[in-house]
């Protein structure tokens, strides 16, 4: 059978990479040796050789005995076996791993099964000791939300790893999305080791981490006005030793100008308010740059959203040629989170 053999340190990303494909042979068991990771694939000669590109030396392709899957019960069969219909009803399906912390969405009370929902996922997924549920909606500048305990290990710290990195945070003070564990990734991928990335937005430190610790030549300027956030993100730094990243405590739009013309490229992760920024981002942006914005779309809506941003941009003496754009999540019914690539480059070149 064939499996996609990676380092141990590109295994995230090439399980994201090959997930997001559709080549993953999720009836197989993933292997391990000394050196690598070897994912069972399905065979797409294709699809496997873009994933091969993207992971670049180090990954390929080699013959190995399968290895089938045992079945067991999954976090979906062990509560429809121990809570009602009804109460089933109120469990929002899924969670988000963060680690060694599971979150979850209750729609109403539980009361003593609250436990029964955390059981079933640190029963079913052997990296989660704790379990937190929802307590309130994401809020205020800093985008945090109220969590509380329901099972197992009494913590609010988590410890995450992502692309060959490693993350320690409090998820009750900073905003963090394994949502975005791909995007970093691929972004990651884009930069040239010689680049100036700016990263405001940055939390506690993932793309502008990630990008330093695989790109040692790139300056980073990681930009965010959270202090608890910062305090964790130059923990952060620390954890994964990297010496390129220039840790900026503040308000992006007041510091832009500070740094005007710094970036080759600029990654703005902030989908709610991006556009108002974008004075901002064409400040710090070098004259020919690259942008990668974030930014919540209606369904069907991204033709519109894209004259938009080429407006703002236009204002700042700017043109915007889209060169990408990917959804990244499902965000409500009729929204979803959109990163569009962008070329920036002077308005007179038009």
């Amino acid at each position: 059978m064939l499996h996609m053999r990676v380092t141990k340190a590109d295994a995230e990303h090439a399980k994201a990479l090959l997930a997001d494909a559709g080549l993953l042979d999720r009836g197989m068991k993933v292997q391990n040796s000394a050196r690598y990771v070897l994912f069972p694939i399905l065979l797409d000669a294709q699809k496997t050789k873009k994933v091969i590109e993207k992971l670049g030396r180090g990954a390929g392709v080699v013959e190995r005995q399968g290895v089938p899957n045992a079945r067991r019960m999954s976090y979906a069969d062990l509560l429809a076996a121990r809570l009602t219909e009804r109460e089933l009803k109120l469990v929002v399906r899924g969670y988000e791993a963060l680690g060694n912390i599971a979150i979850v969405e209750l729609r109403g009370s539980l009361g003593r099964k609250e436990k029964e929902v955390g059981r079933a996922i640190v029963e079913t997924n052997g990296r989660i000791s704790t379990v937190l549920a929802k307590a309130g909606p994401v809020h205020g500048t800093y985008r945090t939300r109220r969590l509380r305990h329901i099972y197992g290990k009494s913590t609010y710290i988590a410890h995450y790893k992502e692309n060959g990195c490693e993350f320690s945070f409090d998820v009750r003070k900073a905003f963090f999305s394994a949502a975005l564990s791909f995007e970093r990734g691929r972004i990651d991928a884009l930069t040239r080791d010689s680049e100036a990335v700016a990263v405001p937005f940055a939390g506690v430190g993932p793309f502008a981490i990630e990008i330093a610790k695989h790109h040692q030549h790139s300056h980073v300027l990681a930009v965010e006005l959270n202090r608890e956030a910062c305090r964790y993100m130059r923990a952060n730094i620390r954890l994964n030793r990297v010496h390129n990243v220039e840790l900026v405590q503040g308000d992006f739009a007041a510091l832009a100008s500070k740094y005007k013309g710094f970036a080759d490229r600029v990654v703005a992760p902030m989908p709610k308010t991006s556009l108002d920024f974008m004075p901002a981002i064409c400040t710090i942006a070098k004259a020919r740059a690259i942008v990668h914005l974030y930014a919540f779309c209606k369904v069907g809506g991204q033709k519109e959203l894209k004259s938009s941003i080429a407006a703002r941009a236009l204002e700042q003496g700017r043109r915007a040629r889209f060169v990408g754009q990917r959804i990244v999540r499902p965000y409500s019914r009729d929204e979803v989170e959109m990163v569009f690539d962008i070329a920036l480059s002077a308005a007179r070149n038009l």
